[in-house]
């Protein structure tokens, strides 16, 4: 089992009678339900920042190849270094 971590949070007193109910029903701890809660809410933000990052991505590539190349360079770095 890895090492967890103790947090106090605090919740409605509806929240607590949920939660309560579904560990009955459910046979896990609510202590459980909180920390899979969590990874759901976290794992939700983090695909929703990758996607925002994967159309900043696309928009970026689409400008590169929509856009002109006006003063395009017709020589490359090593050349610099023949002068």
């Amino acid at each position: 089992m890895t090492t967890k971590i103790f947090k106090q949070i605090q919740i409605e007193p509806h929240q607590e009678q949920l939660l309560q109910q579904i560990a009955h029903q459910t046979g896990i701890s609510e202590t459980e339900l909180v920390s899979q809660a969590i990874t759901q809410l976290l794992e939700k933000f983090a695909n929703t920042k990758l996607a925002i990052w994967e159309s900043e991505k696309l928009f970026i590539q689409s400008h590169r190849e929509n856009s002109p190349i006006i003063n395009k360079r017709d020589w490359q770095r090593e050349d610099l270094y023949d002068r």
